[in-house]
């Protein structure tokens, strides 16, 4: 009986200890980003695009595939192989257009992947944000309930007015009702999140969990100059949007050097041979394309180009205002927001916490009334809440940043993305 006893505690404590595994895979920030970089759809997708781009880089370093021939004339029959040729220069920039498209797709890939990180870490704000603003609203109507029974008492023995216990009985109605939105925003938050996990990694809907989760405030991990200096001083060289659009300038310029190259005739090498025993005839020709309407295709084809170049260093030049512009300003929110934080669990928070307990207690001894205690629950409730939304703001602004930028700069996960 004993050992029996034993192996049902065993196998029970491991059966929690597996559930809490998986509740904390499903719910874990740092997995669920790797997992969504591994399976999301759109990732596929992308680096589907680019390697697509990527194979056909080598075929366009070698001309086309020979033609091979058989004739037959006057009972004479013969074989030809003929290879139409170009000059190599075209060979050479054909390959490197080709090459700075699918470099450009890299990007794109990597931009891809910044973002569904922020979406990622968004949902899981998002949720925790809901999870705990409703802990904190049913936290409220509990207190309220206790408020509402010593307003009962206290008006039977005629301490208080009837006016006291009904204004309890009101602010639990629209508490409740408070409530019911805050479970929808949660039911919402979490959908959005198992729309970004996909089917397979989808995040459970255990109560226990979600009460469980808590995500921490991000730390920025570097100098407040250096984080309001970044904007001003952006390099291609780190930056995927801005690489990928240096790689379609690059692109272009090999586009127009092919267009030249167009100028120059094409030529193709032929031979023939008699398959008639007593016959050795054999024939060598070159064949010559002439640009002859070059005024009209060639001169064409290279302006375009040109415009196509001009075209790619004007959407560069809008890409990076566009870029220093975001970034200074989601600098300064982040700035503005990691203050805001402090000021919550420092200062406005601590003394809202000492307020109302300090009206608890003089409610309790009839030194304050039934409307100043419940202002102070309500004002202290309000900034908790609060807290949470500036810290989901917080939060957004600093994966935003990160994800134009291309690279961390504070404690949010961030492996796999590069």
């Amino acid at each position: 009986m004993k050992n029996r006893i034993q192996f049902f505690s065993i196998t029970a404590f491991f059966s929690l200890f597996i559930c809490y595994a998986s509740w904390a895979k499903h719910l874990d920030l740092s997995s669920s980003i790797k997992q969504v970089l591994d399976t999301h759809p759109a990732i596929a997708a992308a680096h589907a695009s680019y390697y697509a781009e990527k194979v056909r880089i080598t075929p366009l370093y070698f001309p086309e595939n020979p033609k091979i021939g058989l004739m037959s004339e006057n009972n004479m029959q013969s074989w030809s192989v003929s290879q139409e040729l170009s000059i190599p220069m075209k060979y050479y920039y054909r390959g490197l257009a080709q090459e700075q498209l699918a470099l450009s797709m890299q990007e794109e890939l990597t931009i891809k992947k910044l973002q569904l990180r922020k979406e990622v870490i968004m949902a899981y704000y998002e949720l925790f944000q809901r999870e705990k603003s409703l802990e904190l609203l049913q936290g409220q109507r509990d207190l309220l309930k206790q408020i509402a029974r010593i307003a009962e008492s206290r008006r039977t023995v005629g301490q208080v007015s009837i006016q006291d216990e009904m204004r309890a009985h009101l602010e639990q109605a629209k508490l409740e009702n408070d409530i019911l939105m805050a479970e929808q925003d949660k039911i919402a938050a979490l959908a959005k999140l198992e729309e970004i996990l996909g089917t397979e990694n989808k995040a459970t809907t255990n109560e226990q969990e979600l009460a469980a989760l808590k995500l921490e405030t991000p730390k920025i991990t570097i100098q407040a100059d250096q984080l309001k200096s970044i904007a001003h001083s952006l390099s291609s060289v780190d930056i995927p949007s801005l690489k990928a659009e240096s790689f379609k300038i690059t692109e272009a310029l090999a586009q127009k050097t092919i267009a030249k190259t167009n100028y120059w005739p094409d030529f193709e090498l032929s031979y023939q041979k008699s398959l008639e025993k007593d016959n050795d005839n054999k024939k060598v020709a070159i064949e010559f394309k002439i640009p002859l309407w070059f005024f009209a295709k060639e001169s064409n084809e290279v302006s375009a180009a040109s415009e196509k170049i001009i075209g790619a260093q004007k959407k560069s030049e809008l890409v990076k205002r566009e870029l220093q512009s975001r970034l200074s300003s989601l600098a300064a929110k982040i700035l503005a927001k990691e203050n805001i934080l402090k000021l919550y669990e420092t200062t406005l928070i601590p003394q809202g916490i000492s307020t109302t307990n300090s009206a608890q207690s003089a409610y309790k001894a009839g030194r304050v009334g039934f409307f100043e205690l419940l202002d102070s629950e309500r004002t202290v409730y309000n900034l908790r809440i609060s807290f949470y939304q500036e810290l989901k703001e917080y939060t957004e602004a600093i994966s935003e940043f990160e994800s134009n930028l291309g690279r961390s700069i504070s404690s949010l996960p961030f492996e796999g993305v590069l």
